[in-house]
């Protein structure tokens, strides 16, 4: 998470030409927080989606705007801006020069325990939305080790996948039952296989 200085409370933070923030302001002991204000911050590359010299263009103008909205802001307020990401490697240097998004505050991946945490909460979340239970006894002993390394996000579209696959096969006119812990381990190796191809695009390593 990366955390900037205040914000003059008479900014206008949605006018980016085109950026969307997708934050609110939250009022809490007269301190106000820009919530995401900024979103994904690394997604103003916008190399996913224009030819990289327009990209580059495009992306100089919305970073110069959003530098211009940053610098604004005012010593005397009590709101700040804050900004998310997964990929600082993607940040632009000047949106966090001194006085910008200069404070960084690291959320680490959860350990096991929270991940058992993580998926109990989704599991629960799910059969209450569908009125009747969705998985089986779940063996963590086994589910735990390959999900080491995922997030939450991660743990929750693992969890996503797995009862949607279950509702295409009713679909289809199967009779399906249960989530079972062996079908979560497919859930798991095959979100893995497909992270890691996109990791290699991403990075221009995929051949």
């Amino acid at each position: 998470m990366l955390a900037g200085q205040r914000l003059d409370e008479g900014a206008d933070l949605g006018d980016l030409h085109g950026v969307e923030p997708d934050g609110r302001l939250v009022q809490d002991q007269d301190v106000g927080i820009v919530d995401q204000g900024l979103g994904e911050p690394d997604a103003l590359s916008l190399e996913h989606l224009l030819p990289p010299p327009q990209a580059r263009e495009a992306s100089a103008r919305l970073i110069a705007i959003l530098a211009e909205k940053i610098d604004g802001i005012a010593d005397f307020s009590q709101v700040f801006v804050v900004a998310a990401t997964s990929r600082t490697d993607a940040i632009d240097p000047s949106l966090v020069a001194p006085g910008r998004l200069d404070r960084l505050i690291e959320v680490p991946l959860p350990d096991p325990q929270a991940q058992e945490e993580i998926f109990l909460l989704n599991k629960t979340q799910a059969e209450q939305a569908a009125g009747r239970p969705l998985f089986a006894d779940l063996d963590f002993r086994s589910l735990l080790p390959p999900m080491g390394g995922m997030s939450g996000a991660e743990i929750q579209e693992v969890i996503r996948r797995a009862l949607e696959t279950k509702a295409q096969r009713a679909g289809a006119g199967e009779n399906v039952g249960v989530v079972t812990t062996q079908e979560l381990l497919q859930e798991i190796d095959g979100y893995r296989r497909i992270k890691e191809v996109v990791e290699k695009i991403r990075y221009g390593q995929y051949l």
